[in-house]
């Protein structure tokens, strides 16, 4: 009887929490009140621009010699393994050999490479960039993983959209976002339920930036239902045998 009363009041709580909220599917669907709304204006902050950092592996193409080069023009994306930096920040260059690379913005960095490599070549011509920028998506998408940023920023939607979508369970209007180091990271959350929590976010994920899609618990448990009815009904049956059988 103690257990019958048990599940009866888990069953109770189940669903009390599926009449409490039901979820929004609806992207760009809410707007609130002006009151309710704090805007934040991302047309102050400057333009994002990419530190090369501890394991990042650089791409360098010589213009006009290839046999220093790490790819081919127009063979970015074929260069996967580039040049790595090492756990000191520090990478390993043809005839220059190995300069500290850690820290610099890989605009700078080109400028001082095509500096070093002056003193042996005439007028070193040199394109450089970082091949390991990446966005990691994880939780309620439908193909969890990891998202290749070609460019030095990409939209939250086209990391999302590469995916495959946010899942039927994933909650919409509450996407977390995790930049910076991980022992400290700096953590935001976007409603794309809301185009004015859109609008005053930054949309704009940077390389290294983890998304993570939280399962919206109200469908879990819809979707739970059918199991804990069979339960309920199981448990039903039994009372009924066992009031039977005292007869």
């Amino acid at each position: 009887m103690k257990n019958m009363y048990s599940l009866a009041v888990i069953l109770s709580v189940i669903f009390t929490l599926v009449g409490c909220s039901k979820a929004d599917y609806v992207l760009f669907a809410k707007n609130y009140d002006e009151q309710h709304v704090q805007y934040k204006d991302n047309n102050t902050s400057e333009p994002y621009r990419y530190k090369v950092r501890v394991n990042d592996r650089l791409s360098i193409l010589f213009y006009d010699h290839p046999e220093l080069s790490t790819r081919s023009i127009g063979d970015l994306n074929k260069d996967v393994y580039g040049i790595l930096v090492d756990s000191k920040g520090y990478a390993k260059f043809p005839i220059i050999g190995s300069i500290k690379v850690s820290g610099y913005y890989e605009e700078d960095l080109a400028k001082r490479v095509e500096k070093l490599y002056s003193e042996y070549i005439i007028n070193p011509k040199i394109n450089l960039n970082v091949i390991n920028k990446r966005v990691v998506v994880l939780g309620e998408v439908k193909n969890p993983g990891v998202v290749e940023i070609t460019n030095e920023t990409m939209s939250l939607f086209e990391v999302i959209a590469k995916r495959g979508g946010i899942s039927r369970i994933g909650k919409r209007n509450g996407v977390v976002i995790l930049r910076g180091d991980m022992k400290n990271p700096e953590i935001s959350m976007v409603d794309l339920t809301d185009m004015r929590s859109i609008l005053q976010q930054n949309m704009m994920l940077e390389p290294n930036d983890i998304v993570y899609i939280v399962p919206n618990i109200n469908i879990v448990i819809e979707q739970a239902l059918p199991a804990t009815q069979i339960i309920n009904s199981l448990t039903s049956s039994a009372v009924n045998m066992k009031i039977l059988t005292n007869f």
